[in-house]
């Protein structure tokens, strides 16, 4: 079955609002399939892995992720850590920029590998090193990794990979099937695609981590509501055709872009000028619909977001509506300024999340707001 149909294929839920279902000894008790049940289930077949943990946010995945492979006898003086590659996103940001203490136990104090350093991974591994941590592409400078080689590194060092997927979804790309051990998703963004709901997953394939997880999230009482359970699950109905017509959108956007005089850069993996463009040709089956540029001065930056009317200004991304972001300001604002500079996040930084809407439309406005920004 194809992932597309898989999407489709995932039925109809009921919603229980209760915390307690009654069984009775003497009639043989029928466990209903209720929206969060559902809703693993059919993602993990969506992803290819026999199970996932469905959380209340992407967040609350970090730290039991972070617990998947606890050395016995941890503690402040023999912290363990996680490599990782990304943009470092507001709230992720203090995750992994800091040592979380839990209990005693240090979860992760990572060496954070900045945009110039993607080839060094392997150098940056230490004896403590538990995990590689990446997003790919990253938010929001569109970089993209090669998540078949960086688990050769993982495994050769006994690491875990763990990738963040949530930019291209398990419709374009399937990290499990590339060599990662653990994937995580927001599913607030593409799989909820209605930017209605707050939710996360964690999924695996390998039976010891799952199980760890499931304990982790049962106690510290992290799960979904079925409610947002069932949002996800409709969601999820319509991934595939989102995803391919955002997909579509996105390329002629960033084309159009590549002609504006005031476009100094455009970040979009799925032009072929785009350094990632032939790893990201090789593990996935399409570039998403998220992309980045640079105008020419923070002038026109500004301009551009008061002048937008149908294309949102706003934070979030993965919608059906287009959503343009000043990451200086909104999700990169808790990064230090020089970390942000460094990663290449200035005044001039515009991110679109494309959603599905007539690309005519979409170019229509954009070429009206990019004149009056130029006047």
């Amino acid at each position: 079955m194809s992932v597309h149909t898989a999407c489709i294929d995932v039925g109809n839920a009921c919603i229980y609002a209760t915390t307690t279902i009654i069984a009775r000894n003497d009639i043989p008790f029928i466990q209903p399939i209720h929206a969060f049940k559902l809703c693993l289930f059919k993602r993990t077949e969506v992803e290819t892995a026999p199970d996932a943990i469905l959380v209340s946010s992407t967040a609350d995945g970090y730290v039991p992720t972070g617990w998947t492979d606890e050395p016995s006898g941890v503690s402040a003086d023999y912290p363990f850590e996680w490599v990782s590659i990304r943009h470092k996103t507001n709230g992720k940001w203090g995750s992994f920029s800091e040592p979380t203490l839990w209990n005693n136990y240090v979860v992760w104090n990572p060496n954070l590998l900045e945009q110039t350093e993607f080839e060094n991974i392997e150098s940056r591994i230490k004896e403590n090193t538990k995990a590689i941590y990446i997003e790919t592409p990253t938010n929001p400078m569109m970089r993209v990794s090669d998540i078949a080689k960086i688990s050769e590194i993982a495994k050769k060092h006994n690491c875990l990979l763990i990738v963040d997927n949530t930019f291209l979804s398990p419709y374009f790309q399937n990290p499990l099937d590339l060599g990662a051990d653990i994937v995580i998703h927001s599913g607030t963004k593409f799989l909820g695609g209605h930017n209605d709901t707050l939710a996360g997953f964690i999924v695996t394939n390998r039976e010891e981590i799952r199980e760890r997880l499931r304990f982790l999230i049962k106690t510290t009482g992290a799960g979904l509501a079925p409610f947002d359970s069932w949002l996800i699950l409709r969601g999820i109905k319509t991934l595939g055709i989102r995803m391919k017509r955002s997909s579509e959108n996105a390329e002629r956007i960033a084309l159009w872009l590549q002609k504006q005089s005031i476009v100094k850069e455009v970040f979009y993996p799925g032009l072929p000028t785009h350094p990632g463009y032939e790893i990201l040709k090789k593990q996935a089956r399409g570039f998403g619909s998220m992309l980045t540029f640079y105008v020419d001065t923070k002038e026109h930056a500004l301009k551009i977001l008061e002048g937008v009317r149908m294309i949102k200004f706003a934070e979030s991304l993965g919608g059906v509506e287009t959503l343009i972001t000043y990451p200086t300001t909104q999700t990169h604002a808790d990064v230090p300024a020089g970390v942000r500079e460094k990663n290449g996040i200035t005044e001039c930084t515009l991110r679109m999340s494309v959603g599905i809407e007539d690309y005519e439309d979409l170019i229509n406005e954009l070429e009206e707001v990019f004149r009056k920004a130029g006047e």
